[in-house]
């Protein structure tokens, strides 16, 4: 065989694989595609075939937004249980948002793998930079935990194609999934193939990176987080690594908002310019988004989406 057709093999067994049911344990839907009128957006997975399928996504908009972040949440929550944090992060920080569904959760239809979540997270940022028109270097690629899997490998690709991403921020990260078995079941795990391999991303981007990182992480221990910070060659780079703070529970405004706040003000030219505000007409906004309930009044969901 070719290097392609065993490349072509490998993910196949990994997506079909009965490891996916532990890596991914989606949780039973907490939304509906007729949760979030006004903010459960679709857009295609392939947006050069009028037949794709559609991924759900969380919008937010905030009228002085000079970025948009793109967002994937962590393992055992879906979109439903996201949407109040989400929400914090675009008001506080004056950013809009979309927030990524993995395939397999929420309303999102699919299989979860690590192929069908970097197609979603890909198929995000190709919504945004074609139909929205937003600059690559308007984007903020933020994940939590098993979440920072795709937007690391994201922030890597576009820092190769010479068109990076404007920051990467990276919320208890892991330096691979198969490490992370490692550090639980030892050398069991070396029969796992490879996952996320955040530690091959992160020597590839250029852009700023945020790491944040409790040390009471009982999960993924934060000396991952301190490993990638060590391997990341950016110029601009900020490690948080909270004291009293593990896997699930932070002080978000000391541990989060913040400290992220503070690096946007600092790393990102255009953070504060009131110049530099997103211009997303309407027009735009009509054709691209589909809510999750049309209707013939599509000002109505308009009207609230523009608003958050």
């Amino acid at each position: 065989w070719n290097s392609g057709a065993q490349t072509w093999m490998v993910t196949l067994l990994k997506d079909v694989s009965f490891v996916n049911s532990y890596i991914f344990p989606a949780p039973s839907p907490t939304y509906s595609k007729n949760t979030f009128p006004k903010n459960l957006v679709w857009y295609p997975l392939d947006d050069q075939d009028p037949a794709s399928p559609l991924i759900p996504a969380l919008l937010f908009l905030h009228p002085k937004a000079t970025h948009f972040i793109v967002h994937c949440h962590g393992n055992a929550v879906d979109l439903g249980l996201m949407v109040q944090e989400l929400q914090l992060y675009a008001e506080r920080w004056q950013c809009n948002l979309l927030a990524v569904e993995f395939p397999g959760y929420g309303a999102c239809p699919g299989r979860p793998s690590e192929s069908s979540i970097n197609a979603a997270t890909d198929a995000a940022i190709q919504f945004l930079t074609r139909q929205l028109r937003v600059d690559p270097s308007r984007l903020i690629l933020m994940g939590r935990s098993i979440g920072t899997g795709p937007v690391a490998r994201a922030a890597a690709k576009s820092c190769r194609t010479g068109a990076p991403v404007g920051a990467l921020v990276l919320h208890s990260p892991f330096l691979s999934v198969k490490q992370c078995a490692k550090d639980l079941v030892g050398n069991l795990a070396s029969v796992l193939s490879q996952r996320f391999d955040n530690l091959e991303e992160i020597v590839q981007v250029t852009a700023p990176v945020a790491i944040i990182h409790g040390k009471l992480d009982q999960v993924i221990p934060w000396r991952h987080a301190q490993e990638l910070f060590d391997k990341c060659p950016a110029g601009k780079k900020s490690l948080v690594l909270p004291s009293n703070s593990d896997h699930d529970i932070f002080d978000f405004e000391t541990d989060i908002l913040r400290p992220l706040l503070e690096f946007f003000c600092f790393n990102l030219p255009a953070y504060a310019d009131p110049a530099a505000v997103i211009q997303i007409p309407r027009e735009i906004i009509e054709s691209a988004l589909r809510p999750s309930q049309p209707d013939e009044d599509s000002d109505n969901w308009l009207a609230g989406l523009l608003c958050i």
